[in-house]
């Protein structure tokens, strides 16, 4: 059952209208955030934790004897980094960084993931903001997000700037990622504290990267340190680390080959959950294995699905020479890009404790 804005309020007190009608319930993040804070007392929830403003939800409206007595599943589905990866972390498998770069695709993957039911994380990198302005893409990613049945988290991919990372937060996104790999350990780890403490004062998740991740035909990668990963963990607070262990950002085929003992060892050493960037370059088989067993929970997805909406793209261009409105001709984009999302999806969302 989903309870939109215009009505879940007033059935919220109704708890017959659980054992008549369902016992899941899908609650909207933002709306019930906004709703709690004129029905506690004003700004009481400004700043919570998701888990903190989760456990005021319950209290105001009695959802603990609500649950208790009728099974009930509370389930938000705007959400932040740390709130799909946990449970990923817990229970073996890993969600999908989708990068975005327009509307087009960005709707094809939460259809993805709502026919597959597994959480997805929307992505905006540094080529989609070149293209969209931050602001138009958190009310974008958040209107996804509000009318989906399934979490999804609004992350800024590769944020370069402290500016940058906050007007992401300031645009609705719940998610940030700031890229400091490239500057000295000392710098990125202060650098990238400074910015997990404003996400998380914010009430949203920080995500970091160690070593760094080099390009196909571009930069080489500098591997990440077991060490260094544990001391950048431990001091930056981050809900999220991303590594570099043989991924390759833009690689176009599957040939890649991640270090398998140096994530076991990297996971060793911390309990936050781990994230491959470039994953579209990893091995289907690889990906899964790792999603599986071991603490890596996030695999950002581009080039390959990327590749998917091109060549639809293209297909539906040659399809009819004489057809010239652009709406008629992405509409053909849809089924393809969904398909290729949602082989991704089923690859990495398999649960096995770990």
């Amino acid at each position: 059952l989903i309870l939109n804005n215009h009505d879940w309020i007033g059935k919220l007190n109704i708890i017959d209208f659980f054992r008549d009608y369902g016992k899941t319930l899908t609650v909207n993040y933002m709306m019930s955030k906004e709703s709690v804070k004129k029905r506690i007392s004003p700004g009481q929830s400004d700043g919570m934790s998701f888990t903190e403003f989760t456990y005021q939800l319950f209290q105001a409206y009695d959802f603990y004897h609500l649950m208790k007595n009728y099974d009930c599943k509370i389930q938000m589905t705007l959400v932040t980094l740390k709130d799909v990866l946990q449970p990923a972390l817990e229970e073996g498998y890993a969600v999908a960084g989708m990068v975005t770069l327009g509307w087009e695709d960005m709707r094809a993957f939460v259809d993805a993931a709502e026919e597959e039911n597994a959480p997805i994380i929307l992505q905006a990198g540094p080529s989609c903001r070149a293209h969209t302005p931050l602001p138009i893409l958190g009310k974008m990613f958040r209107f996804l997000a509000e009318n989906a049945s399934v979490p999804v988290v609004a992350h800024l991919d590769h944020g370069y700037t402290k500016e940058e990372c906050k007007i992401a937060l300031e645009s609705g996104f719940t998610s940030v990622m700031f890229d400091g790999s490239r500057k000295p350990l000392s710098q990125n780890v202060d650098e990238t504290a400074e910015i997990a403490e404003m996400a998380h004062n914010a009430g949203i998740s920080c995500e970091g990267e160690i070593g760094f991740v080099g390009y196909a035909n571009g930069d080489s990668s500098a591997g990440t340190d077991p060490e260094e990963a544990a001391e950048f963990a431990r001091d930056t607070k981050v809900d999220a680390m991303a590594i570099s262990v043989g991924n390759v950002h833009l690689q176009q085929n599957k040939e890649g080959r991640l270090d398998e003992a140096l994530i076991k060892e990297i996971g060793a050493r911390t309990e936050v959950p781990l994230v491959i960037h470039g994953g579209s370059g990893v091995p289907l088989a690889q990906r899964q294995y790792l999603a599986r067993h071991s603490s890596i929970c996030k695999f950002n997805i581009g080039t390959e699905l990327r590749m998917a909406f091109g060549s639809a793209l293209r297909n539906a261009v040659d399809h009819d020479p004489n057809r010239f409105d652009r709406v008629e001709i992405l509409k053909d984009t849809h089924e393809p890009v969904k398909t290729a999302a949602r082989n991704v999806i089923r690859n990495l969302y398999t649960r096995q404790k770990r």
